[in-house]
């Protein structure tokens, strides 16, 4: 049959389909097109209603032009019925989805791979070539070869490889969807964990639902239970963890109890995550697992999805073509499939980045999982989408050659679908997540860069869908870092630090033409800072005073901004903790227990330089008119203060850690 009677049939049997508008011919030569000049990425943003959606696995520029001619063709031989199946997509576990869920649902993704060999070619990049006879007989060392990515053999800086640690500072917002005082506890009448974005759910090893509290021992492998009523609170279990090498952090959510851990089998690192049935606390019960290989990143919660994002590192030497479990992840102790597999076009290394969706409803079940190949780094989950992000080296960018590159991961937080993956950078060294946020559709990141010609300059950038860069603002506080930042809906602030402390304010709502409002100068500087309620913003940071031996010393400060006007923002009160010269809470948010609404914040500190050594002691304080006022001062001796933490349930506070429970009120 020659060309132009295919051509007949396939009109004739197509002209009642209804085809989705993206899916046109020219529609999808123009996504094609664009495709090309920016991002290695083609999505499909609509499926029919009553369609089962599920992810395209491997579409390239050809398949996308003839999917339509495909179907309507298996239409005349009898293959296929006139309507699109819900075969063009796939995903494992997926259910029929509400027009909400079809009208946001990202479903195509390009960049992924078409079968194992591809992935093993990539490998064999950084295989150690063979050596001769000569150099084997007088080198009977046998190195495991590892490639972990661009920067793990640099010698770097402290101060820029905060970039690539996992993240440890908090990103919750004010106003419109990222609002973290409004979920902290409020009206609910307890704290709640102290998270990066609002709606999204972060394990720690405290956890508290108003009636119990629930506390991880990583060294006794044990969750403690305790009955909460004031000076009545009772334990009421030791429910040791099954199914994990070691215990991490946990969930709860009613009835059910969620805990993440680590082990090492089979010559692989696992993360498992466990449930637990605690409809009666005094005797939970075991109900499954979910297994993914990889040493852990983060987990994230959504309703009844948790997200589970681990990095799985390869012995690229040991690795067999005719044998896939050497070189390809596992989850649930299957393989991941090929067009689950995504190779960036700067892919660095074989180290992978695994993410996996798990329905907790459904005995542990796997939604969907994507695996990005040769790029690893910093975590930061948004309301639409994941991002990983780290520092490498560029000479082409602008503002010296330390770079952050960023993948985009979507996912649709009602389904648990991981979808289109795409690429961008900026120019500088992100210090952590503080410094970054997703709104209203772009990308907020604030940067430091470290110029050829020596010094640094800050930046603020705000990036499209597309991770191109939409607006900024470049050069900022020669000299100096970005040490915190908060981003308030519209607004965003950071500090930067060399010798004084500069409070900039800076106007986002226009993304294209971001702009300073104002900057305030003073002492010390904030390594925190939280939205507390309307027009404050607290700091926790370090301040250098002279102590009672005339030297210099650095102290724990609190700052209290008035953020009213933008323009001119001040600060209305602090107060300097002189017997306080260190806080693991200026680095891990988590630490700090806190409520604006509830008028609450709690952290721990310590006090290297008093005359009995290192001391430890628990605060917690409330603001007032008068300034800030401590409430709690409790003395920790030599308890392990990094495993120590508070909630907040009525009128009391509970401070708990492996050695037990301690109550204060706070009426």
């Amino acid at each position: 049959m020659d060309e132009k009677k295919i051509i007949e049939q396939l009109n004739e049997s197509t002209k009642d389909i209804h085809v989705p508008e993206k899916l046109l011919p020219e529609n999808i030569m123009n996504t094609i097109s664009d495709s090309k000049k920016k991002k290695k990425v083609i999505s499909f943003e609509k499926i029919r209603r009553g369609v089962t959606a599920r992810k395209m696995a491997g579409l390239v520029s050809a398949a996308a032009i003839l999917i339509v001619a495909v179907f309507a063709y298996q239409g005349i031989t009898g293959k296929q019925n006139n309507t699109i199946n819900s075969d063009m997509a796939r995903v494992d576990n997926s259910e029929s989805l509400s027009m909400e869920q079809e009208e946001s649902l990202v479903i195509a993704q390009t960049g992924n791979v078409s079968g194992y060999d591809e992935v093993y070619e990539e490998f064999a990049k950084y295989k150690t070539p063979e050596p001769n006879w000569f150099v084997k007989l007088f080198d009977g060392s046998n190195k495991k070869n590892v490639a972990y990515g661009v920067l793990e053999n640099e010698m770097i800086t402290s101060e820029t490889w905060a970039a690539s640690d996992t993240a440890t500072t908090t990103q919750g917002m004010m106003g419109t969807m990222e609002s973290a005082p409004e979920e902290a506890g409020g009206d609910a009448g307890y704290s709640k964990t102290n998270v990066q974005t609002v709606g999204i759910d972060e394990a720690d090893i405290i956890k508290t639902d108003g009636k119990y509290i629930y506390y991880a021992s990583s060294d006794m492998h044990t969750v403690t239970i305790y009955s909460v009523d004031g000076e009545k609170t009772e334990k009421i279990t030791n429910l040791y963890i099954e199914g994990l090498g070691s215990l991490s952090e946990i969930y709860v959510d009613g009835d059910t109890l969620l805990a993440t851990g680590s082990s090492y089998r089979d010559d692989k690192y696992h993360v498992t995550l466990v449930k637990y049935n605690i409809t009666d606390r005094k005797n939970p019960e075991y109900v499954g697992a979910f297994s993914q290989e990889g040493e852990s990143i983060e987990t994230r919660k959504i309703g009844d999805i948790v997200y589970v994002v681990t990095e799985v590192y390869s012995d690229v030497n040991n690795i067999k073509k005719s044998d896939p479990k050497t070189f390809i992840p596992f989850v649930c102790d299957n393989l991941i499939a090929p067009e689950d597999i995504y190779i960036p076009e700067e892919s660095e290394g074989t180290v992978y980045t695994v993410i996996s969706s798990v329905d907790i409803t459904e005995d542990m079940k796997k939604i969907d999982s994507a695996a990005v190949l040769g790029f690893n780094g910093t975590f930061y989950m948004g309301n639409e989408n994941m991002y990983l992000y780290r520092t490498s080296y560029d000479s082409g960018m602008n503002g010296g050659n330390r770079v952050t590159d960023i993948r985009k991961i979507d996912y649709v937080s009602g389904n648990g679908l991981i979808g289109a993956i795409s690429e961008g950078k900026v120019p500088g060294v992100v210090k952590d997540t503080f410094a970054v946020n997703e709104y209203n559709g772009y990308l907020r990141m604030m940067t430091t860069s470290y110029p050829s010609n020596g010094g640094s300059v800050n930046n603020v950038f705000v990036l499209d869908k597309d991770l191109n860069v939409a607006g900024s603002i470049e050069g900022l506080a020669q000299g100096e870092r970005i040490y915190s930042a908060r981003y308030m809906g519209d607004t965003a602030y950071f500090v930067t630090y060399r010798e004084t402390d500069p409070l900039y304010s800076v106007d986002l709502s226009d993304p294209q033409n971001p702009k300073i409002m104002g900057a305030l100068k003073i002492p010390g500087f904030s390594e925190y800072l939280h939205a507390y309620g309307d027009g404050r913003l607290l700091g926790i940071g370090i301040e250098q005073m002279e102590n009672k031996n005339g030297w210099n010393q650095d102290y724990i400060k609190l700052s209290m901004f008035d953020i009213t006007d933008p323009y001119d923002v001040t600060e209305e009160d602090k107060m300097i903790l002189n017997d306080a010269t260190y806080s693991p809470a200026l680095y891990d948010y988590k630490m700090v227990m806190i409520d604006p609404q509830k008028n609450l914040f709690g952290f721990v500190t310590e006090d290297y330089y008093n005359s009995t050594g290192a001391s430890c002691t628990y605060r917690v304080y409330t603001y007032t008119n008068a300034g800030f006022v401590e409430l709690v001062s409790f003395d920790l001796n030599d308890s392990n203060i990094y495993g120590t933490r508070s909630v907040y349930i009525g009128d009391y506070v509970y401070i708990v850690n492996e050695e037990g429970i301690w109550v204060f009120s706070i009426r």
